[in-house]
């Protein structure tokens, strides 16, 4: 027999493979007016700020609770996730590194059963030898330097296993996320202090004032980030990974043919064959996890 989807938790991951697939668009263009990692401090901070607002007009708690699980989640989910991710943007094509940055739950999948001991089915053992045979003809091995959009794609690789391992953590610790904005208030801060340090180290500021980059920070703090990881947090807890996995096929799909049409981008062929075995992937787990629940 099987299990209700819970509709309101399915809408809003729906949603969220929107924004998030969009976004790749806004934050390539935005990344033109401000150094990477000073733009994923602002979209962390300000997302964060969002969140602290609401649990303070709300009257909870604005205290932080379980530190050492919640630096970890923001060391793992903003500081390496959305540094890594704006740095690749920085050298790699937005589609292209949509696509391997959404190349996550394969990941997951290897993490899961090495660490949660979770056993793989062969569906799930064939769409991840699809994912890696994509991640072999997108990378390129045989003609790889690390220059260029070959750092990107590394780069973009580390945003998806910094991903994975956050996720993994959430899971070890179901039970110390019940207050999601809460959680994601004091990991957000927490991570956004970690990209500021980077920055730092790395990066000379500078600012081009346009009206875009206020949009694209705004899209990014409010939709992309602080909205983004509550849906992301309450999918987590209600839904079954299968049905998580389609915001890993829709959003870099919308990510790839946004930056197609806005940003006039173009994958050489096996990029274009590479990254169709990684949807692929995502698809056949997608189907084969909501048929099993």
């Amino acid at each position: 027999m099987q299990k209700q989807i819970d509709k309101k938790a399915f809408l809003l991951l729906i949603v969220l493979s929107f924004i998030w697939g969009y976004n790749w668009v806004v934050m390539k263009k935005g990344i033109s007016y401000m150094p990477d990692l000073y733009f994923a401090f602002f979209r962390a901070f300000f997302g964060s700020l969002l969140l602290f607002g609401i649990l303070a007009f709300n009257k909870k708690s604005l205290k932080i609770k379980h530190v050492k699980y919640t630096s970890i989640l923001g060391i793992l989910q903003t500081t390496g996730f959305v540094g890594f991710t704006l740095l690749a943007l920085r050298f790699g094509e937005a589609g292209k590194t949509a696509i391997l940055v959404y190349s996550m739950p394969f990941w997951l999948m290897v993490l899961s059963w090495k660490i949660l001991k979770e056993k793989s089915d062969k569906i799930e053992i064939l769409s991840n030898i699809l994912a890696f045979l994509g991640l072999f003809f997108v990378l390129k091995p045989w003609n790889m330097n690390l220059s260029g959009g070959a750092l990107g794609d590394v780069l973009a690789i580390l945003s998806a296993l910094s991903w994975a391992f956050s996720v993994i953590w959430q899971k070890l610790h179901m039970d110390l996320n019940k207050d999601i904005i809460a959680i994601n208030a004091w990991q957000m801060i927490i991570g956004s202090s970690g990209l500021l340090v980077l920055a730092f180290l790395l990066e000379h500021f500078y600012i081009k004032f346009s009206y875009y980059l206020l949009f694209a920070i705004l899209y990014n703090a409010v939709l992309g980030n602080a909205l983004a990881w509550i849906i992301w947090s309450y999918a987590i807890k209600r839904l079954p990974p299968g049905i998580m996995g389609l915001t890993m096929l829709l959003a870099p799909i919308i990510g790839m043919v946004s930056s197609m049409l806005e940003l006039g981008e173009k994958m050489g062929i096996y990029e274009a064959f590479g990254s169709f075995l990684i949807v692929l992937g995502l698809l056949i787990t997608t189907i084969d996890r909501i048929r099993k629940y």
